[in-house]
């Protein structure tokens, strides 16, 4: 079969603009998944607990150790995962019983929340929005339910002797 110049030509131009709209199209950064979050808390007698859940979960906290933190971790990941700069932009609120409210923004690759104290017993809904380049994803929310607060330690300046600097922390959770 033979083919004509003109031919040829428009063969040629289909599969550069082909090859061109592909590579545009691979480095978008766009929305992808959450991984599961993961929690860590004190009960008595100053007991570590860590445990990981999928966004949409309850937990129930039986007993948590007074002026100790919860600390969450939750990580987004944008597709494609490995295209430089495309990582999850996240704000985050958590509200809770008697108008307790904590809030904040991160542009990191994942949110690690160390200073969400309950002050009361109730349940607690801890949201995390994510943004990946200038689209808005899906949020992740879990409800932490606290039945008890107690008193674990008196022992000043760490009356979280849990998380104390000295020990480990908790499996997959970075350190302070």
């Amino acid at each position: 079969m033979i083919y004509t110049r003109k031919f040829m030509f428009l063969i040629l131009v289909i599969s550069l603009f082909g090859l061109g709209f592909n590579s545009f199209a691979q480095s978008r950064c766009e929305c992808g998944h959450w991984d599961p979050v993961k929690i860590s808390w004190c009960e008595p007698p100053q007991r570590p607990v860590s445990t990981a859940m999928n966004c949409g979960e309850s937990i129930c906290m039986c007993n948590v150790c007074q002026c100790c933190p919860i600390r969450l971790s939750f990580t987004y990941i944008c597709n494609p995962p490995n295209v430089p700069n495309c990582f999850a932009k996240y704000t985050w609120t958590i509200s809770g019983p008697n108008g307790y409210s904590l809030s904040s923004t991160t542009s990191t690759t994942s949110v690690n929340i160390y200073n969400f104290i309950p002050t009361v017993a109730g349940l607690y809904t801890v949201t995390v929005t994510a943004k990946c380049g200038n689209i808005d994803c899906c949020s992740c929310t879990i409800e932490v339910n606290v039945r008890e607060i107690v008193q674990c330690s008196s022992a000043w300046p760490n009356p979280c002797p849990c998380f104390h600097p000295g020990l480990p922390t908790e499996e997959g959770l970075p350190k302070e």
